[in-house]
């Protein structure tokens, strides 16, 4: 059974991190000229606990946000949701059966992903 302890570990191993707090792991990727925030945290559920995957997108105008959820909609894993006033790319994967191949995968994907959508529909590079 995988901990977030261990959860933790894997991220300080194979990622350049900081701990934000217990339950929190900021990381950045980098894409070129371009960079993007990704939080990883634990969270609770119904069925025990979960990491989130999650990466800002931005403050998309609102005549864009129809496009920006159909295009989430063709996207192999995450949903968009509201945080703070910003929109958010959000990935979740169950904390007691985690496989950290998945964890990596979700990793790039939600920090492509949500880069590529902040380019395309924020513009500018704010995450």
């Amino acid at each position: 059974m995988t901990t977030w302890n261990d959860v933790v570990d894997h991220l300080n191993r194979h990622y350049k991190c900081e701990k934000a707090s217990a339950d929190l792991v900021r990381l950045v990727f980098g894409f070129g000229r371009r960079t993007q925030l990704v939080l990883v945290s634990r969270g609770a559920g119904v069925s025990g606990d979960w990491v989130q995957v999650q990466s800002p997108v931005g403050d998309p105008p609102t005549k864009k946000l129809i496009d920006l959820l159909e295009d989430c909609g063709s996207k192999l894993c995450g949903a968009l949701v509201a945080m703070g006033g910003h929109v958010i790319l959000r990935h979740s994967l169950p904390l007691a059966t985690l496989n950290f191949g998945d964890l990596d995968w979700a990793l790039g994907a939600i920090a492509s992903t949500a880069d590529d959508f902040e380019e395309k529909y924020v513009g500018g590079d704010a995450y």
